[in-house]
């Protein structure tokens, strides 16, 4: 285990979340530096050595605000730190780090080598990540996309769309008919809810006052992950899954999904399909269960065996 110390994560500005610090490979290559222990200055400087002192200052400066190192002091010089050191906050985000960088390998090794952090990047856009969600439930034309996203224009939807063609996120299915190509996500594109589902999970535990949009649509992910699922168990119904919403969020409740032939399927909202079970959960509860198929602070109504063969055919494809 790393040496770490104990120090509360601040409160992150309004932004696309701690997938865009993660985007940033050096920020990641200096905490993964002090996994065996507190580093000097210089030591860790030693590790980011294509840094310049004052970039290098800036990103260690990053990391102290966001709670993930933390400074030690000289006692005979009180007012400079020492070494530094990790904190518990700054280990989950490392296993965070671990996942996302698994999932861009993956990626890579089927489409093309990106430079480390490309795709997180991408994924952390904001507009990136309402495309992906877009696409999750459906394959979409242009002209679909543009009326599912309103408040996007045309032309910043195509850059985006293009640029997630290239790295191989989703593709574009002509149609046979000679009528308008749609859009779909890739394996690779829906795979990505893993590093979702790692970092969601990290902002409920360390910075609950600040939760980007993606890390509270937790029915949203279940649509981008659900064709990657297969459940284990010979079960059939329909299950409900409801999550408290978060004040003022944007994103549906719930989600129905059928099960049937070992496959997990979002229903169309509004669905009068009888309920097999239902399934309730703040959003924090559900990130965990997903991440560790583990339904303790899950409320289970109808079809146990069920809501749970859901809720690990979830987990396994997130692994």
């Amino acid at each position: 285990m790393p040496a770490v110390v104990t120090a509360p994560a601040k409160t992150a500005k309004a932004d696309s979340g701690i997938l865009d610090l993660l985007a940033d490979w050096r920020i990641v290559a200096l905490l993964g530096a002090l996994c065996d222990g507190p580093l000097t200055r210089a030591e860790l400087h030693g590790h980011a050595a294509d840094l310049s002192d004052s970039t290098f200052d800036r990103k260690v400066k990053r990391l102290k605000d966001r709670g993930l190192i933390a400074g030690r002091q000289q006692s005979t010089r009180p007012y400079r730190c020492n070494s530094y050191a990790l904190t518990r906050v700054g280990v989950d985000l490392l296993e965070v780090a671990d996942v996302v960088e698994g999932w861009e390998m993956g990626a890579c090794t089927s489409t093309r080598r990106h430079a480390k952090g490309a795709l997180a990047k991408l994924i952390a856009d904001p507009i990136n990540g309402e495309i992906l969600w877009a696409l999750s439930e459906d394959e979409l034309t242009r002209t679909l996309l543009e009326r599912r996203l309103p408040g996007r224009a045309r032309a910043t939807l195509e850059r985006r769309t293009s640029t997630l063609q290239e790295v191989g996120l989703i593709e574009r299915r002509p149609a046979a008919d000679h009528r308008e190509a749609r859009y779909a996500l890739t394996v690779h594109g829906r795979r990505a809810g893993a590093a979702v589902v790692a970092a969601a999970r990290w902002h409920w535990r360390w910075t609950p006052q600040h939760v980007p949009l993606l890390a509270s649509d937790v029915p949203g992910l279940i649509c981008l992950i659900a064709p990657l699922v297969h459940t284990s168990d010979e079960v059939e119904g329909t299950c409900l899954l409801h999550v408290e919403p978060m004040p003022a969020a944007p994103a549906r409740p719930h989600v129905h999904l059928s099960v049937a032939g070992r496959r997990l399927t979002p229903l169309p909202l509004g669905s009068t399909r009888p309920l097999s079970a239902r399934v309730h959960a703040a959003t924090a509860a559900c990130w965990e269960a997903l991440w560790r198929g583990d339904p303790q602070r899950i409320v289970v109504e109808g079809d146990r065996a069920l809501a749970q063969a859901v809720l690990a055919g979830l987990a396994r494809a997130l692994r």
